[in-house]
C-alpha cells in the first residue's frame, strides 16, 4: 500500500537512489546497440545528464574505455 504523498519520505541524491528493469525488445541487436552505446542519447532525455565524451582518443566503446560526464548533480560517491 503506497503512503499518502505528504507522509512520504523524500528522495535525496545523496542518498544514491537507483532503479532497474528487464525489457524484452524485438529488435535487432545491432540497432539496441547503436542506441546504448551512443554516450550523448540520455542527454536529449535527462534534465540531470548534460553529456559526455570519450577520452584517451576514443570514438566509441571499447575495454578500458573512458568518458568524461558532465551532470547536474554529482554521482554518488564523488
Amino acid at each position: 500500500m503506497t503512503e499518502p504523498a505528504e507522509e512520504q519520505t523524500p528522495l535525496r541524491v545523496t542518498d544514491c537512489p537507483s532503479t532497474s528493469v528487464t525489457r524484452l525488445v524485438g529488435r535487432p541487436a545491432e540497432e539496441i546497440w547503436a542506441l546504448i552505446s551512443d554516450i550523448e542519447f540520455p542527454a536529449a532525455h535527462s534534465r540531470e545528464f548534460l553529456g559526455a565524451e570519450w577520452l584517451d582518443g576514443a570514438s566509441g566503446p571499447a575495454a578500458g574505455g573512458r568518458v568524461l560526464r558532465r551532470e547536474r548533480n554529482k554521482p554518488c560517491g564523488e
